[in-house]
């Protein structure tokens, strides 16, 4: 931390916070975004593969993850 120098006149409009970066949930990583795209086009095929599990297992996580991030979403906006 090193010293600032702090306005002397009140209404002087200078900000001394940091600027908080904006990061949008799942687009903002494309390793993110690309799991969450085979989970919601419903392609367990190519999930299991990913994921090195069985289709009916990678059915069953992608349901349930797909239903998990529906409510996310839909709380996040509340």
């Amino acid at each position: 931390a090193g010293r600032v120098d702090l306005p002397t006149y009140a209404f002087q409009r200078e900000r001394f916070w940091p600027e908080v970066s904006q990061v949008s949930g799942a687009g903002s990583d494309p390793v993110d975004a690309a799991l969450w795209g085979l989970v919601e086009s419903g392609d367990a095929d190519v999930l299991a593969g990913v994921l090195g599990v069985d289709a009916s297992t990678a059915r069953v996580v992608a349901s349930g993850l797909s239903e998990w991030r529906g409510r996310e979403q839909v709380r996040s906006r509340a």
